[in-house]
């Protein structure tokens, strides 16, 4: 579908409301990363746990990669840094240094998120499936993630990383080329995955 005005924006999984009667609110905790990991983490990118955590019992996490076919579990989203004092300015977690990242863990964050398809779109009749990623390379400008709603891995299939709920109803957005969704993780760390409807 050729573009309608929608903009060419991509922000990763943005946090943007909770399921239920509460706003956002979201819970955000600490996660460590290891020196040993030279994958950068955008502000918006999905984030998985090791397995380990460092010397103060922080777990430790890294940047999700999986694309919906290994049922690779999300453990949330990161939303920020603890900043560095040798580098106030960045805003991203560069590669292969320890650094603690600030990580939206709620299964019920609803997060907004791109089609980043400019040939087939998602289609009103996919609302309720489950759908992949495209992960891409982060921002070392903007410190933000480049992920986006991956249009061909759509289905019932519970390891597909998201659940689509609705167009993002923001003045302007409209379905078609870069439009916004808003999903939830579905296979989630703290919530099992649910299969699309």
């Amino acid at each position: 579908m050729a573009n309608v005005g929608n903009v060419n924006a991509p922000m990763g999984l943005r946090p943007v409301g909770t399921l239920g009667s509460a706003g956002y609110c979201g819970r955000i905790e600490v996660y460590n990363t290891s020196t040993s990991d030279a994958t950068a983490i955008g502000v918006g990118d999905p984030v998985v746990m090791t397995g380990t955590s460092d010397l103060d019992g922080i777990p430790v996490a890294t940047r999700f990669t999986a694309n919906g076919t290994t049922g690779t579990v999300v453990t949330g989203v990161m939303v920020g840094v603890v900043p560095n004092p040798l580098n106030l300015n960045i805003t991203y977690r560069a590669g292969s240094i320890a650094q603690k990242i600030l990580v939206d863990v709620d299964p019920n964050t609803i997060y907004e998120a791109q089609d980043g398809s400019t040939t087939t779109n998602i289609a009103v009749t996919e609302i309720g499936l489950n759908i992949g990623l495209t992960m891409g390379t982060v921002s070392t400008t903007t410190g933000n993630s480049p992920a986006v709603l991956n249009v061909a891995v759509v289905g019932t299939t519970t390891a597909l990383e998201c659940k689509l709920i609705r167009l993002s109803p923001k003045v302007g957005n409209r379905i078609g080329d870069y439009a916004k969704y808003e999903v939830l993780i579905n296979n989630h760390q703290f919530r099992a995955g649910i299969p699309g409807l």
